[in-house]
């Protein structure tokens, strides 16, 4: 499947990790700046390109079961109620964090365009003012509290967890091979199978800048789903990102996640605020 039916862009943005700086030659890589369509749709990329992540609902799913399979009580109906007394508390939390969520994807579609007029020239205007949270931190910290109790007490939720930040790796990577458009300074030489980066090439620069440099050209490459080009560095501040269901901030990927969300498109930032 071509990229091209994602309205591709060939704007390139020039980086170099800070701990290949002081290398002769000093290596530069070419991270092509994602069109506005591509940000929209990178779930569908990644998808089309191999990811499959695993469905919101099995987490959520195994963490109800996880919560009647390890409640602790005198009898079975203690148990029970108990039990059910925090799953009901947990999906009404998890339907206004999803409200929120909405929200935010709502703020980032205005703010993304916003960003695309500037960008092509027309006056300024500033940002909407950001959607306010829908639930308090000691909620969070509760959801939180309580996907972490079941890692530790049921097996088959542990197992879960690990196939989610399994594939916050393999995210990380799909990503970056999709948008490093190529570099110079190094010995490793640039292969694409037309649409990303090939496996084999993408091992072999790992081994040759390591583990630091690549995780900072991963990070670069997220952040290129932000700001643009020409914008980056100049806004008020990075596209604001939705909540994990347990109220903490998505990183790149879905690693540490307790709460039963999925491992979705989460390739954003961590916000400076809001």
């Amino acid at each position: 499947m071509s990229n091209e039916i994602y309205l591709t862009t060939s704007r390139i943005h020039p980086f170099t990790p800070q701990t290949l700086e002081n290398r002769d030659p000093k290596p530069v890589f070419q991270i092509r700046i994602p069109a506005f369509a591509e940000r929209d749709q990178i779930s569908t990329i990644l998808f089309a390109n191999g990811f499959v992540p695993v469905a919101v609902e099995h987490g959520r799913a195994l963490l109800i079961e996880a919560i009647y399979e390890t409640q602790v009580g005198d009898t079975p109906e203690e148990r029970e109620a108990a039990a059910e007394e925090t799953v009901l508390w947990l999906e009404g939390y998890w339907q206004r964090a999803e409200a929120y969520n909405r929200a935010i994807e709502q703020w980032n579609e205005q703010e993304t365009v916003r960003l695309a007029d500037i960008d092509l020239g027309a006056p300024f205007r500033p940002q909407a003012p950001k959607p306010e949270r829908t639930f308090t931190p000691r909620e969070s910290a509760r959801a939180t509290r309580l996907g972490v109790e079941m890692l530790d007490r049921w097996q088959p939720y542990r197992e879960l967890q690990a196939r989610h930040a399994s594939q916050s790796i393999i995210q990380e990577v799909l990503t970056t091979r999709l948008f490093i458009a190529g570099w110079t300074g190094l010995e490793t030489k640039f292969e694409s199978d037309g649409q990303k980066m090939t496996e084999a090439c993408t091992e072999a620069l790992r081994g040759e800048i390591g583990v630091l440099a690549w995780d900072a050209l991963v990070r670069e490459v997220h952040t290129m789903f932000f700001v643009n080009g020409t914008t980056r560095g100049n806004s008020e501040s990075p596209l604001e990102q939705s909540s994990n269901q347990d109220g903490s901030p998505n990183a790149s990927g879905a690693s540490g996640q307790t709460n039963g969300s999925s491992t979705g498109s989460n390739t954003e930032p961590t916000p400076s605020g809001g």
